[in-house]
């Protein structure tokens, strides 16, 4: 369950995420449940914060957020990342499950 990544906070959620840079294209995946994290693909490569920056956007366009309403919070040098963002725990749960 999906839910397991995602951790309720003041003013909105902090997701669990394990990003892959230099994919063929950018896509967010399947929920791991052994890793606890959300897979994402990024197409940019982890050099300058350009994966990061890519990831940011990715979740932005995809979860129909407002710019800028996507922070990376924790796992700048790492593939595993958490990002708050300015949902509610709930909703955010719903609009990754409508993606698929």
């Amino acid at each position: 369950m999906a839910g397991a990544a995602l951790q309720a906070i003041e003013g909105g959620t902090l997701l669990t995420l394990r990003v892959a840079p230099g994919a063929s294209r950018d896509a967010l995946g399947e929920f791991g449940e052994w890793r606890g994290a959300l897979a994402v693909r990024v197409s940019a490569p982890a050099s300058s914060g350009r994966a990061n920056a890519a990831l940011l956007a990715l979740l932005e366009r995809e979860l129909e957020l407002e710019s800028d309403s996507a922070e990376l919070v924790r796992g700048h040098r790492s593939c595993s990342k958490q990002v708050r963002l300015s949902l509610e725990r709930d909703e955010l749960l719903a609009r990754l499950e409508a993606l698929g």
